[in-house]
């Protein structure tokens, strides 16, 4: 392996440094504003209820035990403990929290698709771009950010285990080409792929293939330390399958229909959703692959995996759209015999595609740069449980979408600076994606102040007033907000008023009921 050239200091911090040290800033402070309005929700109460105490003031051994519980009968999930955890504070802590969370995640982005980069290219544009990349498939796909960002447990189950992949993206990229890392670090990296795989099951699968990527990046050929990390993604995506409770969460969600024809349909509900939320990115892809299959530096070889990857993908996308004419409806749990040949066409062209694209980045490494095999690698796994179970909520697919527009970044990250002048078109790029991003924010704003005033004066505000009150009490509570997709959407729903009542210990002559209409 080429060892990574060393760039020239030119004092302690160069300009880009700066330039992308406000851009976190800015970052933080945009979504900070946005949290401002953030209330608890859902499952939120219902975590910190389950021990019986209001407010959620559960002990260490309770928080041991609900881990083990969620691990052996829940769902094999280490997500849900994070959330306890972070929760534990008091309501105060997850809108600070959430901002660095948020921005921590669009950094990683930014790091991982800088790392195809040559050195010495600019790289503040990439971070840019990396950091509106999450607010931009907000912009892409509306209702992602309520269930899949602003609820406190969508948040920690999705956002979390995307910044923790898109850092082990990075930490591959830079060791496959060279780069230096001391073994203490390389431990530590180990333990993140460790603990990316237990967060939940859509980060376990792209650990694994994203593993399973960096494998054939290398043509087997592993240095000692890529081999620790690779060993470490395939032992813990080993123990997550063999986790009770995710077989358990598994069997809640799957149809009970034959394997095959779960599969099958599974992936023609979720695959073709996914592709009707992601087809700018689609479309971007397919004209990288275009635009990378005629460049001057581009070997023969390449230029065959290359169209032929293009053309595949924009067949899926096809195919996929035929398939959501014909079968509209996510609410269809039966298998749609009429048209099993069109759901059998798009599962062959969907594993078609998968390989293909892969191959073809792998081909095409010389000038798209080695994250984007690598984050496709990370997409490919993300979507096999999502795909599997047919689910296709908005917050399940928060993960694949942001890793494809990872894949496009990188693209773009390595073909733009191939270009002259490529300072401006990076100028350019950057903008063109940080757009989407400001409009979608200024409409959301609002938004979520609405349903933060609704939630004070409407609900919270006559639970702690009933508290005080003398005989039966009676407080209704709704469950229409104002912006039902600026929050998770079964937020205050009949199922979790005895979990409202827990928390804000209310007294037995309070009765919460949901408000008709």
């Amino acid at each position: 392996m080429a060892t990574e050239p060393t760039l020239v200091r030119r004092g302690r911090f160069e300009p880009a440094t700066w330039t992308i040290a406000g851009l976190a800033v800015l970052s933080y402070l945009a979504w900070w504003w946005l949290f401002r309005s953030w209330f608890l929700a859902g499952d939120d109460y219902a975590f910190l209820a389950e021990p019986g105490r209001p407010y959620g003031q559960f002990t260490a051994q309770y928080w041991w035990d609900s881990l083990v519980d969620d691990w052996g009968r829940r769902n094999g999930r280490v997500s849900d403990a994070v959330l306890r955890l972070l929760l534990r504070p008091g309501i105060w802590f997850f809108p600070l929290f959430a901002p660095a969370m948020l921005t921590g995640t669009g950094l990683a982005l930014g790091w991982a698709a800088s790392r195809g980069r040559p050195p010495g290219a600019p790289r503040a544009w990439i971070y840019a771009a990396g950091l509106g990349t999450i607010s931009g498939v907000c912009w892409l796909v509306p209702g992602i950010f309520g269930d899949g960002i602003f609820w406190a447990a969508g948040g920690v189950n999705y956002v979390a285990p995307l910044g923790m992949l898109a850092v082990c993206i990075a930490v591959y990229a830079h060791l496959l080409r060279g780069g230096r890392m001391g073994w203490p670090f390389v431990l530590a990296a180990a333990l993140l792929v460790a603990l990316t795989d237990a967060m939940q099951e859509v980060s376990s699968g792209a650990g694994m293939i994203l593993a399973v990527g960096v494998v054939l990046v290398a043509g087997f050929r592993l240095s000692a330390k890529l081999w620790v990390l690779v060993g470490a993604a395939m032992i813990s995506f080993a123990v997550h399958m063999s986790s009770p409770g995710l077989w358990n969460r598994t069997g809640q969600v799957v149809q009970d229909s034959p394997l095959a024809e779960q599969i099958l349909h599974g992936s023609a509900v979720s695959s073709s959703m996914l592709l009707s939320r992601s087809w700018p990115l689609w479309f971007a892809l397919v004209a990288l692959l275009a635009v990378a299959a005629v460049h001057p530096s581009t070997g023969r070889r390449a230029t065959v995996w290359l169209s032929s990857a293009a053309y595949a993908a924009g067949a899926f996308f096809a195919v996929a759209a035929a398939y959501r004419v014909r079968v509209p409806s996510l609410a269809t749990a039966e298998f749609p015999e009429r048209y099993t040949w069109l759901v059998v066409l798009l599962f062959v062209l969907m594993i078609a595609t998968v390989a293909l694209v892969g191959l073809a980045l792998l081909a095409g490494t010389s000038l798209l740069g080695t994250p984007a095999v690598l984050a496709w690698a990370a997409f490919a796994g993300s979507c096999i449980f999502v795909f599997a179970s047919g689910v296709a909520n908005t917050r399940v697919h928060l993960v694949p979408l942001c890793l494809l527009a990872l894949t496009v970044l990188s693209c773009l990250a390595a073909i733009v600076v191939t270009r002259q002048r490529s300072k401006y078109l990076a100028v350019l790029t950057a903008a063109a994606l940080l757009v989407p991003s400001a409009v979608w924010f200024d409409a959301t704003r609002r938004g979520l102040g609405q349903n933060e005033r609704f939630v004070a004066n409407r609900i919270v505000a006559p639970i702690e007033a009933a508290r005080d009150a003398s005989g039966p009490t009676e407080v209704r509570i709704p469950y229409k907000l104002p912006r039902p997709d600026l929050t998770y959407p079964r937020a205050f729903v009949s199922g979790y008023l005895r979990t409202l009542h827990v928390y804000y210990d209310l007294p037995d002559n309070v009765t919460l009921v949901p408000e008709e209409g």
